[in-house]
């Protein structure tokens, strides 16, 4: 059952731990707790040597991955995934210690689903259901004791079917946070009882009435939220306008080796350079003349078959690292077995040097053509962010000078700019480019 802090997980995962060094398979009951960030690299070639240390860290104990389903997220993500399928089947790791990875139900499938590897190797899971609205009570009244004040209206049958009542609907929904939300009901039940309470008394007790209302008004701030709808959007309005709340998915048992039965978060919106450029619906603007039109479409076009470029560019540069990167590590290896076979036989040390001093020598070719191909990886990257960064505030600016009254995205054309019905036109002079 989820306790009143959350942290049934972590008790769970030191159980396990407990369990199995009991039963003489780990030689430790420690639980190493990470997350997905300290995993996951930011540049290219990080991600493995950071798994790896983290699993390093986990030999003969419980390593306990918490919101696991983030491994999932980011550019490198699936280098971290793939690593940790390699390596838990590696003699280094395989039977010597225990992964435990937690998080939302509907996440998790989707991490899992991405490897199927990854599926396999976490079979057995652990659900941790809702509480029921009678539970949530007897917390909520052991939370009210902490700070010394009676919830004696529960011991009335009739005010305790009023209080489970809204409990129960409290419990239906989705957005229900268990524990967590019943701490919150606690704390405002405690704001109320020192605010109305003038006189010193060793022992409080809050009238049932302002026990209900407390959790009425949970109730109908959750309804609201759940009953509210998410307005279409803009693709670059997120660069004036803040997104409005989304309600939460309903919990439900998942696939990991732990989860929470806590509401799934929503996923983020993507950012603006990551959405279609194309206004839903657009049309040609009354006037615009066919030479206009048809040099508006080619430039449209040409800006698409640009960005593809830059990409294929960019795509290419990280293969060409990745294949530098293997052959080092393959030199390398040449280059130590080379050197066993001098430490085993001395008869042809000459001819052992030699080779060993060529392999030395292309491993430092290797290693310094790896590290070229990441240096203009790294800068082409960088062009690449600062040309969307600019590219972000001159849509912003544009937006904003409401040139467009429709809000259609603007087509860099020569000299300016022109909203892609064709109607509108603003200089880079204008734009102060």
């Amino acid at each position: 059952m989820w306790d009143a802090l959350g942290t049934g997980k972590t008790t769970t995962a030191r159980k396990f731990g407990q369990v199995y060094y009991d039963l003489s398979f780990l030689s430790n009951v420690e639980v190493v707790e990470c997350s997905a960030s300290q995993l996951i690299g930011q540049y290219i070639g990080q991600t493995g040597p950071k798994t790896i240390k983290q699993l390093e860290r986990g030999l003969g104990k419980v390593l306990f991955v918490d919101e696991a389903y983030r491994i999932g997220d980011g550019l490198f993500a699936q280098y971290a995934i793939n690593e940790l399928v390699d390596s838990m089947t590696k003699p280094k790791f395989a039977g010597k210690m225990v992964i435990i990875l937690a998080g939302y139900d509907n996440d998790m499938n989707n991490l899992l689903k991405a490897n199927e590897g990854l599926n396999s190797r976490f079979a057995d899971e652990i659900v941790f259901p809702s509480l029921s609205p009678e539970h949530c009570l007897r917390l909520l009244e052991s939370k009210l004791k902490e700070s010394r004040i009676n919830f004696s209206a529960l011991q009335d049958p009739g005010y305790y079917d009023n209080l489970l009542s809204p409990m129960s609907k409290l419990c239906s929904l989705s957005s229900w946070g268990n524990a967590r939300d019943v701490q919150t009901i606690a704390k405002r039940m405690v704001n109320i009882v020192f605010q109305t309470t003038s006189t010193k008394m060793d022992q409080l007790d809050i009238p049932h009435d302002q026990a209900l209302q407390c959790i009425e008004d949970m109730l109908a701030e959750k309804l609201k939220r759940q009953s509210a709808t998410v307005k279409p959007r803009h693709p670059f309005e997120g660069l004036v306008q803040s997104m409005e709340p989304t309600p939460g998915q309903a919990p439900s048992a998942s696939i990991s080796t732990l989860t929470k039965s806590t509401a799934t978060p929503q996923p983020e919106r993507p950012l603006p350079e990551e959405m279609d450029i194309d206004h839903p619906g657009q049309s040609r603007d009354a006037g615009v003349s066919d030479a206009i039109w048809t040099q508006l479409q080619k430039d449209k076009q040409a800006a698409e078959i640009h960005e593809r470029n830059l990409q294929k560019a960019l795509q290419e540069k990280e293969n060409a690292f990745r294949k530098a990167e293997e052959l080092e590590r393959k030199l390398k290896a040449e280059a130590a077995a080379l050197r066993e076979i001098e430490a085993k036989n001395r008869a042809g040390e000459d001819e052992l040097g030699r080779r060993r001093e060529e392999a030395r020598i292309r491993e430092l070719k290797a290693k310094t053509e790896r590290e070229r191909i990441q240096r203009e990886l790294e800068r082409q990257q960088r062009i690449e962010m600062e040309r969307k960064k600019k590219e972000q505030q001159v849509q912003a600016k544009l937006r904003f000078m409401g040139v467009c009254p429709v809000g259609y995205q603007w087509i860099k054309q020569s000299g300016g700019y022109r909203c892609s019905a064709g109607g509108h036109w603003v200089s880079d002079a204008a734009l102060c480019l």
